[in-house]
């Protein structure tokens, strides 16, 4: 059976794996340094924290706007471009914040990444939009 959006739930899935691990990493920094409830002033903890929410923030549009434009016919050859740039762009974040607080090149490449899939998905849909009316 083929799914409407299974391309685009591949990187569903992956990026479900790598949410569970950032989070495992701010939990893990809060046993460590007995810090239950915000970030103690820990520059470590308050670096995870950061890489957790900032993938909260940017992933799911871009994962909503990858499926809205996989339902409305963009190919697999579209998609799956996306999806790579998505999921490598968020693990070179989290690289980038590991070892600086500041602008780091893995950072730099990974928001660039997030970016132009966020950028690229969204001009594709108004795109298609646009289409379903004059085309």
């Amino acid at each position: 059976m083929f799914l409407p959006v299974a391309n685009t739930a591949l990187y569903a899935g992956i990026c479900a794996f790598m949410l569970i691990g950032l989070a495992l990493r701010v939990i893990r920094h809060r046993y460590q340094a007995k810090i239950g409830l915000l970030d103690g002033g820990d520059a470590m903890l308050q670096r995870h924290i950061r890489v957790h929410g900032n993938f909260t923030e940017y992933v799911p549009a871009a994962l909503l706007l990858m499926a809205i434009i996989e339902v409305n016919g963009a190919p697999w050859w579209v998609i799956h471009p996306l999806g790579i740039a998505l999921a490598g762009g968020r693990i070179s974040h989290a690289v980038g914040l590991r070892g600086s607080t500041g602008a780091s090149r893995p950072r730099v490449v990974g928001m660039m990444a997030t970016f132009s899939v966020l950028a690229i998905s969204g001009l594709i849909a108004i795109g298609q939009f646009v289409w379903s009316l004059f085309g």
